[in-house]
């Protein structure tokens, strides 16, 4: 269970600074210039990795999430929409291994402290809904499968709330983080590498005084095929991704 947690943790982090970054942009002074694709583009994600945390050898987007709901999609009039989708033996093996675990109340109220409450400020155990909606209204982030009237979710939701603890555990199916906010293509050139196209998630602010977390490197690939790839080195994580 704490190796799922840790997982858990890790993606909502990655997940949570692209939507940080969006809300930092917003409060530039300048009006930066923004590029956007020509078409809507979708990037099915190939590979992603967090080596910091599970190694570099453990590819999630073979293992743990569904191919055909996880993606990048990059729109022509400048919004995106980012979506990590767990696949249905993931939940299922979670609901498994840890349907019988108890968690007490203090470890969720640190866990609470350490994470939610750092990454989205105005997280409040006592009002689960409240603060999930706090995090889709403020940053674009909605965690799928987690609505209300949904069985699963209503008896996690009680549980939490009650202050008790989590004796009974069963996530719900369909279980995804989605992502929805804005982008902007840039040419740049290094020293190092030559021209290079960046994709910069949450916008671009020409005076570097902000800068989105979440930046990608768009390039073709031998079978002509564009592709986004991103690292991040907090984490130790790789995402790759191609179009289709």
């Amino acid at each position: 269970m704490k190796k799922i947690l840790k997982l858990a943790v890790a993606i909502t982090m990655l997940i949570a600074m692209v939507a940080l970054s969006a809300v930092a942009l917003t409060a530039c002074d300048k009006q930066p210039e923004y590029n956007y694709l020509e078409q809507d583009t979708t990037f099915t994600i190939t590979e992603f990795t967090l080596g910091a945390l599970l190694g570099d050898s453990l590819n999630l987007a073979e293992s743990l999430l569904d191919p055909s709901q996880s993606y990048i999609k990059l729109n022509q009039d400048g919004t995106c929409q980012v979506k990590i989708a767990f696949t249905e033996e993931l939940i299922s093996f979670v609901n498994f291994m840890a349907g019988d675990m108890a968690m007490g109340n203090e470890e969720i109220e640190s866990f609470s402290y350490q994470y939610l409450e750092v990454l989205f400020p105005g997280f409040d155990l006592t009002d689960v809904s409240g603060s999930l909606a706090l995090i889709e209204n403020s940053l674009g982030l909605r965690i799928a499968g987690l609505d209300d009237g949904n069985p699963e979710y209503e008896n996690l939701k009680q549980q939490i709330e009650s202050g008790n603890g989590i004796t009974e555990l069963s996530l719900p199916e369909g279980l995804a983080l989605e992502l929805n906010s804005v982008y902007s293509v840039k040419e740049l050139h290094s020293e190092y590498s030559g021209d290079y196209t960046a994709v910069y998630i949450g916008g671009y602010d020409s005076s570097y005084n902000q800068e989105p977390y979440l930046i990608f490197t768009m390039y073709t690939n031998e079978d002509n095929q564009s592709c986004l790839k991103a690292r991040f080195e907090i984490l130790g994580g790789d995402v790759d991704s191609i179009a289709y």
